[in-house]
């Protein structure tokens, strides 16, 4: 800009240019991104350049003229006359993050969404998934991850956070019971989900052979001796049991019958109609030790070994 003005009988010539005033941005805790500073000639409406900071877990939110944000403030592309120099801080709004929960086979629970908002310390939300069978064992960040989290930790977030439900196996109990008075149990443990095969019947009844396993007491056979089993909870297993009857053999040996045992341990025979007494048993080719009598069979009888 010239200027003429006169004094006296003579002109003066002023000659005046703008200033050219430099604008610096300053990130103010960015995480990424950079910016030049900017030239803004005096009195001259020129808008900022466009904002090309940014930080993980916030929004920009303008520029302020101290880095407290309690300056004077001014907004992106913000069209400004200066006359001077300009450092601008950018002003950051914390993002309010999405934490998910995912059963991860779950069988029962729900659970709704969490927000947390950057940088504040919050605790997780208390797990109320459950899966039968197992043991919640805190949270992962991928399905087949490990644990990361444990439940109702404190977490500091700059994003969103998915997490998936840990599990751990329990230990089942099963109990063997011979299922008769006077008789033993015995316990297995199993795995949760791992397929084992049940311990070979630890049980024995006199008289009576084992036919498999039944899941109530006096039921129906369910499971065979050492089947495979895959559980997820306590089994209580009640033996079956088969009577073992003698079928012994008989012939005329001087007008008596004689009858012929050799049944190996110990069985049940019902005398045949008609015998109230024995004179002498043979047992396996020879004697009658080991027998003894009730008097209830059909002929007057019952013979055990």
């Amino acid at each position: 800009e010239i200027r003429l003005s006169l004094v006296g009988s003579e002109m003066c010539i002023r000659d005046r240019t703008a200033n050219t005033n430099t604008v610096t941005f300053n990130g103010n805790s960015s995480t990424s991104g950079t910016m030049s500073s900017q030239s803004i000639t005096t009195d001259v409406a020129t808008a900022l350049t466009t904002n090309a900071f940014a930080r993980t877990g916030y929004t920009f939110a303008g520029w302020n003229t101290l880095s407290n944000g309690t300056g004077t403030d001014y907004s992106n592309l913000q069209s400004v006359t200066l006359q001077g120099n300009l450092s601008l801080f950018a002003k950051w709004t914390a993002n309010t993050n999405t934490v998910t929960f995912d059963g991860n086979n779950s069988t029962g629970g729900s659970m709704s969404n969490q927000s947390i908002i950057t940088a504040v310390s919050t605790a997780l939300t208390s797990n109320s998934f459950t899966r039968t069978g197992y043991t919640f064992a805190g949270w992962a960040t991928t399905s087949g991850g490990s644990v990361a989290y444990t439940n109702t930790q404190s977490v500091t977030l700059t994003g969103n956070l998915s997490l998936y439900a840990k599990w751990t196996a329990n230990s089942n109990t099963v109990t063997f019971d011979s299922d008769y008075s006077g008789g033993s149990t015995a316990t297995q443990s199993i795995t949760t989900d791992v397929a084992t095969a049940l311990t070979s019947n630890p049980l024995n009844r006199t008289g009576y052979t084992f036919a498999g396993w039944a899941t109530t007491s006096g039921g129906s056979v369910v499971y065979a001796n050492a089947a495979t089993v895959t559980i997820n909870s306590a089994l209580n297993l009640f033996a079956k049991w088969d009577k073992v009857y003698c079928s012994p053999s008989s012939s005329v040996v001087n007008g008596y019958t004689v009858y012929r045992f050799t049944t190996t341990g110990t069985c049940e025979w019902t005398v045949p109609e008609g015998i109230e007494s024995a004179e002498a048993l043979v047992v396996a080719g020879g004697g009658g030790g080991g027998y003894s009598w009730d008097n209830t069979g059909a002929g007057g009888g019952a013979g055990g070994q």
